[in-house]
């Protein structure tokens, strides 16, 4: 078992009520940073990316490693009275459940609260409360909506991120506010219902888009189209084709960084004079300076021109697949295994150092659907013959746990 002398929610208890990806983040989260985190399944099929297909079938692992899982049918009421078992134990319930479906199954703040009023219980939703509170929504949905997806694909292409950015962000202010509602329970001994929500999360991203616009009153451009436009806030901050046919990103911001360009790649004037000292004189003269340095990188092969710029400490990068990621041993060195269907996946670690060390590798399981409800019922104070009786008419679920790895429980911490 991995130890460690930095898990902040250590001894902190979640229930996690969530599916698909925004719960599940916030419960992932919170079971880095130390918190005992009890996933909440319906027992006919658990979280439906249990079910994910293709291109979608690395969500529930990475999401859900290290949880316990507890398969429970709310609908029923005998199955919410066991729950309900759970409430006086917990100090966090997580939830991203459609509006209104936590009321339906009795499973509100409202509800639990009244049988755990230190509970802190934050639901993440499409909306915060306001006109569009009860919309439905997922993350492309408010990528469109914020803005976000039209700022980043080309004019008349909005495109969304390339990874769930918008459900993963609202965890994550779900998680800011878990933490300082338990913060602030310590002296008030209450808990405090939160809201997140996808919507806002893109907004927050948008803010600068937002408030450029309303400095100039100019039309918004999307960033494929900055540098067409004569419109980028920097005036090197392009893709570059390699002479072994390979694509290299720059992004030269600093006029100390351009300085040291010219020198190392042999530019003369008058890209080395006043016409190109700052990085607004670079914008001014894109036009010329771009195509001038698509011609000279063309000329250099991948590894000696990013050795090149390493060396003068330039910002550069590789433009990378998933696979390629993965077939870097620095960065896999930096990752988490994870045992699922026979297959160990490495998958990223909270991206936190503290006093600068960075999470212990952790190597976990994912739960079977219902591995650890025999254990969690009885331990809430279920008998064995109850919770048998309830699985035998399928109103939980109870399955032997996975073969964890040698390491066993394998939490993620700081060592």
């Amino acid at each position: 078992m991995t130890t460690s002398a930095y898990r902040p929610l250590a001894g902190v208890r979640v229930v996690e009520l969530g599916h698909i990806v925004a719960g599940p983040t916030a419960g992932m989260i919170c079971h880095q940073l130390g918190a005992e985190v009890i996933k909440i399944e319906p027992p006919d099929r658990g979280d439906q990316a249990r079910h994910m297909p293709a291109l979608g079938s690395g969500m529930f692992p990475y999401l859900n490693r290290g949880k316990k899982s507890v398969a429970i049918d709310l609908k029923h009421a005998e199955g919410r009275a066991a729950f309900l078992r759970l409430v006086p134990t917990v100090d966090v319930v997580v939830t991203n459940y459609a509006p209104g479906v936590a009321e339906r199954l009795g499973v509100d703040y409202a509800a639990l609260a009244a049988v755990n009023p230190r509970l802190v219980y934050a639901q993440i939703g499409g909306f915060l409360p306001g006109p569009y509170h009860d919309r439905p929504a997922l993350d492309e949905v408010v990528q469109m909506m914020s803005g976000l997806a039209y700022m980043t694909g080309p004019a008349g292409r909005p495109l969304r991120a390339g990874a769930p950015v918008i459900d993963m962000t609202a965890s994550l202010f779900a998680v800011v506010g878990i933490l300082s509602a338990l913060l602030a329970a310590r002296t008030t001994g209450r808990g405090r219902y939160l809201e997140s929500a996808l919507y806002e999360a893109s907004l927050f991203y948008m803010g600068q888009q937002f408030a450029t616009y309303e400095l100039i009153r100019e039309p918004s451009i999307p960033f494929p189209e900055r540098g067409a436009a004569g419109r980028n806030g920097w005036g090197v901050y392009d893709i570059f084709t390699t002479a072994d046919g390979r694509p290299l990103f720059l992004a030269i911001t600093s006029d100390k960084h351009w300085t040291a360009f010219c020198r190392r790649f042999g530019l003369g004037p008058p890209f080395d004079g006043p016409d190109y000292r700052t990085n607004a004189d670079r914008v001014a003269h894109r036009d010329i300076l771009i195509p001038t340095l698509r011609d000279l990188l063309g000329r250099w092969a991948f590894a000696d021109l990013a050795a090149a710029l390493l060396a003068e400490g330039i910002p550069h990068a590789p433009v990378r697949a998933p696979e390629d990621v993965l077939a870097d041993p620095e960065t896999v060195a930096g990752m988490d295994t994870v045992h699922y269907r026979d297959r160990t996946l490495h998958v990223p670690r909270l991206p936190l150092a503290a006093d600068g060390a960075p999470a212990a590798p952790a190597d976990e399981a994912v739960p079977a659907l219902g591995a650890d409800t025999a254990a969690v019922l009885t331990a809430a104070g279920l008998s064995p013959e109850a919770v048998a009786d309830l699985a035998r008419r399928g109103i939980v679920r109870v399955a032997p746990p996975e073969p964890r790895p040698a390491a066993e429980g394998g939490q993620t911490g700081w060592a």
